[in-house]
């Protein structure tokens, strides 16, 4: 994997945008991991393949592993996320 680098699907361009300079940082920091199961204990599998990551106290990100690398899917308040 790329440090760092991730692609953004088109419905999440507007969510990652929005995101505060730290949590861009979290984002960028979360890819530089080598593997999905390294990335953090703040990382979970869900059972259609995808992952969620915690960005900060506030946000989560749903993404998911592609053959070019991390692709963000959608960033949603934690207070949604459950």
């Amino acid at each position: 994997m790329r440090a760092g680098k991730y692609q953004v699907a088109y419905p999440a361009h507007l969510q990652v945008a929005r995101l505060n300079p730290s949590e861009k940082a979290a984002l960028s920091a979360l890819f530089r991991c080598e593997a999905a199961d390294q990335k953090s204990s703040q990382t979970q599998k869900t059972q259609s393949g995808e992952f969620i990551s915690r960005l900060g106290s506030r946000r989560r990100v749903l993404w998911r592993e592609t053959q070019s690398g991390p692709e963000v899917l959608s960033v949603i308040d934690g207070s949604y996320a459950g």
